[in-house]
């Protein structure tokens, strides 16, 4: 008896993993080399204020992003 409900990962801890931290640091180094709204960027496209926030699929999208901005 007891757990989580069927279908869910449990209550505990995040069921995604975390962005890393050289994923943090590109984001950081990115935006700043782009003179970008590193905050206003993070809140529109994923609801949060910091790349730490992100996750790891989540920040390697947004690296990608940031790079192809960087490119045009």
């Amino acid at each position: 008896m007891g757990g989580a409900p069927a279908g869910t990962n449990g209550s505990r801890g995040r069921t995604t993993r975390p962005a890393t931290p050289s994923q943090v640091k590109a984001i950081y180094a990115i935006a700043h080399a782009q003179h970008a709204d590193l905050e206003g960027l993070l809140r529109d496209e994923f609801g949060v204020l910091q790349p730490e926030d992100l996750s790891l699929a989540e920040a390697s999208k947004f690296i990608d992003e940031l790079k192809a901005v960087d490119s045009v």
